[in-house]
């Protein structure tokens, strides 16, 4: 059977050393294919983008891992799925494309919530996973790595819950009985954090050079903390540290680093990352089959999306500036759909 072409956005590496790179549209990517019995073929409608995706290299690290999309085709061997259903998954191979269609095991999809449209689900599937690994969530709300029930923590500071991560961690925190959360974002976002029920939101000026100080100064009257959880490069860890409850000259409060931003200095995926010989390759240490209870706790209301703003694929260009600018919230979500449902597929 001959392939059939269809358009896709491709990052190509470009410089002497092949240290930068950029995403383009490009029409010379083979439709996939079903070749084995489990596997399914999805029409994609979204995936996300964040600012670590356009400033690295293709070599090292692909991005674009939350995504949404249609059934298109099913293996005989798949029946928890059906044509036509809107699916979410993480990617965890390194494709350094994201195309009109991708073919992918069935276990690693899930149906998303029923609440959500394409859109919106697609915020949520790679910093739900995250959460789950990096808080050590095994059925009962455990926090790691002492397993400490989180219905026993007294209070919670997260470093800007205007990442991605730091939204959705804020929200289930409370969902799992915290006695007290607090976080510092931007001053513009205090209200939209607010709404998420936090208890203390502490503002700042995304450019100042003291924000470190500034919380210092608003932390004044707060009772060190049992968890810190560090979404971003804000708050250095030493600092966090700080805050952490002691028993004497111990540290008894856990410091977890893990965000958006640290992917940069490989804290958020350093799990994920297998290096060899002249090439890193994905590893995926997330279990995708948990995207089922990152499901039931939005439909149960208990968790909404995290901050994003939507961009037409063929926006790609300001997509990337807005990643660029100081100001964004949380993450993009690139809108693929136009690459497969109006006519934008190559015949």
């Amino acid at each position: 059977m001959k392939a059939r072409p269809m358009l896709s956005l491709v990052r190509k590496s470009h410089g002497r050393k092949k240290t930068t790179s950029h995403f383009e549209v490009s029409e010379a990517t083979s439709m996939p294919r079903i070749v084995v019995p489990n596997q399914v073929l999805i029409r994609v409608q979204a995936v996300s983008l964040i600012n670590a995706d356009i400033g690295l290299a293709s070599k090292w690290f692909d991005g674009c891992r939350d995504m949404v999309g249609c059934v298109e085709e099913l293996g005989h061997q798949v029946h928890h799925l059906s044509l036509g259903q809107q699916v979410w998954t993480v990617l965890e191979t390194s494709m350094n494309s994201i195309a009109a269609f991708e073919v992918l095991p069935a276990s690693k999809v899930c149906p998303i919530p029923s609440s959500l449209d394409y859109t919106s689900a697609c915020t949520l599937p790679l910093v739900g996973l995250i959460t789950f690994r990096d808080l050590g969530i095994l059925g009962k709300a455990q926090i790691h790595p002492n397993r400490i029930p989180a219905n026993t923590l007294k209070s919670v500071f997260v470093d800007d819950a205007t990442t991605s991560l730091g939204g959705f961690a804020v929200q289930l925190l409370q969902t799992w009985g915290v006695g007290r959360v607090v976080t510092c974002v931007p001053y513009r976002a205090v209200p939209l954090v607010k709404h998420l029920g936090v208890d203390l939101v502490i503002p700042f000026m995304p450019d100042r050079l003291d924000t470190e100080e500034h919380c210092a100064a608003e932390l004044l009257g707060e009772p060190p903390f049992d968890l810190v959880l560090r979404t971003s490069d804000l708050l250095a860890p030493d600092f966090c540290a700080k805050y952490t409850k002691t028993e004497g000259a111990r540290q008894v409060g856990l410091v977890v680093s893990s965000g958006d931003k640290a992917e940069l200095n490989n804290s958020l995926l350093s799990a994920l990352l297998w290096p060899f010989r002249g090439r890193s390759r994905v590893v995926d240490v997330l279990d995708c089959s948990k995207l089922i209870q990152v499901k039931e706790w939005v439909e149960a209301d208990l968790i909404q999306t995290t901050f994003y703003n939507v961009f037409d694929i063929t926006d790609l260009d300001e997509a990337i500036k807005y990643l660029q600018d100081k100001r964004a919230l949380g993450k993009c979500i690139l809108d693929v759909s136009k690459l497969s449902n109006k006519g934008l597929m190559m015949n």
